[in-house]
């Protein structure tokens, strides 16, 4: 049995919560080239909201005001297990979202997610968000 790795993602919410940020996952990581809602791996003895807040400062330079959880899933792919932790994300500083890590990234608006790509984990929450 492979060890499922605990993932953190944010839904990141413009202001009038019409729209989200989605980054590309690069084309040499796990589900390459799909796009996905921001976040990674939480590091041992790191909380779930300490997680988020470091993923999302070291991957687009994004500061938020509040975020909480919304909605929790184990996915198996045939080559990894994840438990992912979905949190929403409000209170963001439009003007200062950087892609540290050279990754794609756009506002989506809500009615639109299904028209991306996303790894099949995600499926539960686009169309939760739509």
């Amino acid at each position: 049995m492979v060890d499922r790795i605990h993932v953190v993602a944010g839904i990141i919410f413009s202001d009038d919560e019409q729209q989200v940020l989605l980054s590309k996952r690069h084309k040499d990581a796990h589900q390459g080239g799909l796009w996905e809602f921001p976040g990674g791996k939480v590091e041992p003895a790191e909380s779930e909201s300490q997680a988020l807040a470091r993923e999302l400062r070291e991957e687009l330079n994004l500061v938020f005001a509040n975020a909480t959880p919304f909605h929790r899933l184990n996915f198996d792919y045939p080559d990894k297990s994840v438990e992912l932790s979905f949190w929403s994300v409000y209170g963001v500083d439009h003007a200062k979202v950087t892609a540290l890590e050279g990754q794609a990234w756009r506002w989506v608006d809500r009615d639109q997610l299904s028209q991306y790509k996303f790894p099949k984990a995600n499926d539960i929450i686009v169309a939760m968000l739509s």
